[in-house]
């Protein structure tokens, strides 16, 4: 639904603040390696990592992820 997927926007942000900014979990990587660290399913993930990246606050590379 769209509160989990922006509860999950916001972990992700918070996740990435807690980083300095760049975190290497993206979308190429194992759907088990994003369950174990957001608890959530690869599609989840990714839904919520664009519609970041749509309000421009982060970038996705193959490396991972990016605070704008």
């Amino acid at each position: 639904t769209q509160d989990k997927i922006q509860d999950l926007e916001s972990r992700i942000e918070e996740e990435l603040a807690a980083r300095n900014g760049f975190w290497s979990l993206c979308d190429s990587s194992p759907p088990g390696d994003i369950y174990q660290a957001l608890g959530v399913s690869k599609k989840a993930f990714k839904k919520a990592t664009g519609a970041l990246f749509k309000k421009r606050k982060i970038t996705i590379t193959k490396e991972g992820i990016r605070s704008v």
